[in-house]
């Protein structure tokens, strides 16, 4: 996959099947059905298709798919409606869209698609409103944007984009606030960034980013700590890591990276530790990897990598087991398969590899059988795939994958999931099977389980709004023993907070719940201190350097000079050259404020009188 999709896309129903189907023929054969969504006319009204690329797909059953050379992208609905959502235009203010590279969509719809020649990313909501939402001019400090690859999103609807000319990665939140994340000299200890390319996200809000030309990747903390996570050295034990590609990450938060010219791959743990998990001589049996390119991870913690030019993939388990799971021969029944560059894991461990000059993709089950699902005709109504290019997977194995020079892209669905011989869909449709979260997926095949022992389904009580799902993993909120730190011990966990400036510290507990940036190195809270290298009064400046620290310090209320703890005429005289001035003007000003109102006015005369020639025993900002 090209982009990190923030949802997986749900079941299509019966009726989406027969429109779909009236309006291109389909294949079925033994409870599957290919059917082509899009072709080349694009929507039918003119706005055509050109070199299908990248494809994503979203919680409604909506998928989303980018027209490279048609400098657009479409939306294609469960039932088959086709909607032109951007075109080379791009919000028709001027702000073109020139060959879109990545797309990506967040969980409330909107979908994000970046300009790789017009250095730019548009934000599309579901209603339709097209936004510009970061350009050429990058954070517009000096900090330019250029060449954009990989794009993410998190849960709460931050887009992260990397700039592989431009050798950085940038953050917008949802209020337009753009924030470089990390630039060309990388974590700033002389390990640099170059040709920034493949970004990831994890589950605590740390942003991998991967360095091509730099051979190495980094890690990016929440609160802007940037730490170099490999480089050239790879695991420091001879085994090199040369063009960093790709990058993936577990549900332990284990960072994976492939080396596109060391031919191998890494996983690199939270605490640092590196391990080269596959390296040229593949499964050591003979079955090189070469041209290390897709990698991708499942939820029990196996990674997988494609070799573009070794025409294979591998699968890692984490005790280092290495198995070949296909070969240039592919299903073994004369369907070969030719540089796999995707490939993709749905949740119950399949693995889907696509050949791109073979024009197919397969299927690869957890006990290794082989089946091509799909092949250069396409659905066999002579819609043809060709040149296979990207390829995402729904929740209960739906497979859709883009034809970029057959300028189209498919849907294969085969659902069959209580082996009543009858198509899921159809078993929705007749009543014979219910699905209370609407995804297309019987009740019945979905996890039974009921954690606050109601009665009912956990993902039916989370659908049915009896219970919260705040972190989106489909367990109630109240049967997470721990789902992440409670700044505030209110029993709502940090990531489900609101937090305004887009820093995962939340608002409740945030110093500076507003700012624009993030400018702290970290911000734990509350605590007033002179030395805790935070910046307590939101001005910027962390304390360390900070010239107005008596506003976030223990200095004695009205004591403006610092002299001492007496309140004198040294004081006055300082209060007096400031009234009517800015508090952050100098540093006397500063400490003039005294009620920090953000003015030195005759309130703040009022508290000083009160206590002049005398010892106040209060602290800021508690003056009397």
């Amino acid at each position: 996959m090209k982009t990190q999709p923030s949802s997986l896309i749900r079941l299509t129903t019966l009726a989406a099947i027969m429109i779909a189907s009236a309006l291109s023929p389909n294949r079925a054969h033994a409870q599957t059905i290919i059917t082509e969504i899009i072709d080349h006319t694009g929507d039918g009204a003119g706005n055509e298709l050109s070199r299908a690329d990248s494809i994503t797909l979203d919680a409604a059953g909506n998928a989303y798919v980018t027209g490279r050379s048609t400098h657009n992208a479409f939306k294609i609905t469960p039932a088959g409606v086709i909607t032109q959502i951007i075109d080379a235009t791009g919000d028709g203010a001027g702000n073109i869209l020139t060959e879109p590279f990545g797309i990506a969509v967040d969980a409330a719809g909107n979908v994000y698609v970046v300009g790789f020649y017009s250095d730019n990313a548009f934000k599309i909501t579901p209603t339709g409103i097209i936004t510009e939402i970061i350009d050429e001019s990058g954070d517009g400090a000096g900090n330019r944007f250029s060449r954009p690859f990989g794009i993410a999103v998190d849960h709460a609807g931050n887009v992260f984009v990397t700039g592989s000319n431009s050798w950085n990665a940038f953050r917008i939140t949802p209020d337009g606030v753009i924030t470089q994340i990390i630039d060309g000299t990388g974590d700033g200890a002389g390990n640099l960034l170059h040709t920034a390319t493949g970004i990831a996200l994890d589950g605590v809000g740390n942003v991998y980013v991967a360095g091509y030309t730099s051979s190495n990747a980094f890690r990016i903390t929440p609160h802007g700590v940037i730490d170099q996570i490999i480089d050239a050295s790879g695991d420091g034990e001879g085994n090199l890591l040369e063009h960093a590609f790709r990058v993936a990450v577990d549900s332990a938060d284990n960072a994976y990276v492939s080396g596109h010219h060391s031919n191998n791959a890494f996983r690199i743990t939270p605490d640092g530790t590196i391990t080269q998990i596959i390296d040229a001589i593949g499964d050591g049996a003979g079955n090189s990897l070469e041209s290390a390119n897709g990698i991708a991870v499942d939820t029990v913690g196996n990674a997988y990598v494609s070799g573009s030019v070794s025409d294979n993939a591998f699968r890692i388990t984490p005790d280092g087991v290495i198995t070949q799971i296909i070969d240039e021969t592919g299903d073994g029944a004369g369907h070969i398969l030719n540089a796999p560059n995707y490939i993709a894991v749905e949740a119950v461990g399949n693995v889907y590899v696509t050949g791109n000059y073979s024009h197919n993709a397969f299927k690869i089950t957890p006990d290794g059988v082989i089946t091509e699902i799909i092949d250069a005709a396409g659905d066999g109504a002579g819609n043809g795939l060709y040149y296979t290019e990207d390829i995402a997977v729904g929740a209960a194995g739906n497979v859709y994958v883009t034809g970029s020079l057959s300028y189209n892209a498919f849907i294969r669905i085969t659902t069959d999931c209580n082996s009543n011989g009858s198509l899921d869909q159809c078993d929705m449709a007749s009543g014979t099977g219910a699905d209370c979260n609407t995804n297309a997926v019987p009740d019945e095949c979905e996890p039974d389980v009921d954690c606050n022992s109601n009665g009912v389904q956990d993902i039916c009580d989370i659908a049915g709004g009896t219970s919260a799902d705040c972190n989106a993993t489909g367990i109630p909120d109240e049967c997470e023993a721990d789902i992440g730190p409670d700044c505030n011990g209110n029993s709502v966990p940090d990531i489900c907070e609101s937090d305004v400036d887009g820093d995962s510290v939340p608002d409740a507990c945030d110093n500076c719940p507003t700012e624009s940036a993030l400018v702290d190195p970290s911000e734990p809270g509350a605590e007033i201190s002179c030395s805790d290298g935070i910046d307590n009064d939101c001005d910027g400046l962390t304390d360390t350097s900070d010239l107005d620290c008596p506003v976030e310090c223990s200095f004695t209320c009205g004591e403006i000079s610092g002299g001492g703890v007496i309140v004198d005429m040294f004081d006055f005289a300082l209060f007096a050259g400031c009234f009517g001035e800015s508090p952050r003007s100098s540093t006397a000003c500063a400490c003039s404020d005294l009620n920090l109102d953000g003015a030195i006015n005759l309130l703040d005369f009022a508290t000083f009188t009160l206590i002049f020639n005398g010892t106040s025993t209060n602290v800021l900002p508690n003056c009397p």
